[in-house]
């Protein structure tokens, strides 16, 4: 009879102190209106933005929502076909292919790649073009303008 309590006990002992860490656990759980706000460009959810070199071939990844977001709202800032304009266009002649400084690529939520050449001018302005299609012989582009100062810091290796 001793044993049957004891083991009775001892079960009892073993349950109620599970239940006591499923208690800790649940307080450890993160609220989700706490969670990192998301990022969007035109519409789209923004996961990751990635910067490649062309001189030194360095990648340099931004992820954090304060990077992802001071770069894109300096783009859209200027936007490409904003208030009627026709969008703006250089060509992509050599000498503009060979004085590309990043090529960069914004990865979105759903598998979207989308890819944009930088160019730094010597001045610290940054124009950002951005080619559809391979075949095409102009791109459409954002001259950063006051906007440059504000994002240079990004493009530092």
């Amino acid at each position: 009879m001793k044993k049957r309590i004891v083991c009775f006990l001892a079960i009892m002992l073993i349950s109620l102190s599970a239940c006591g860490n499923e208690k800790e656990k649940q307080e450890k759980v993160v609220p989700t209106s706490q969670e990192a706000k998301v990022v969007t460009f035109q519409g789209k959810e923004i996961k990751e933005i990635q910067l490649t070199s062309t001189k030194t071939k360095g990648t340099k990844v931004l992820k954090k929502e304060n990077d992802i977001k001071q770069l894109v709202s300096a783009m859209e800032q200027v936007g490409l076909a904003e208030n009627g304009d026709e969008p703006k266009t250089l060509s992509l002649d050599e000498e503009a292919k060979s004085s590309i400084s990043y090529n960069m690529s914004i990865d979105y939520g759903d598998g979207l790649i989308e890819n944009y050449f930088v160019w730094i001018e010597d001045d610290g302005e940054i124009v950002i073009g951005h080619k559809d299609t391979p075949e095409k012989e102009r791109v459409e582009f954002y001259d950063l303008k006051e906007a440059s100062k504000q994002i240079t810091n990004l493009f530092k290796e």
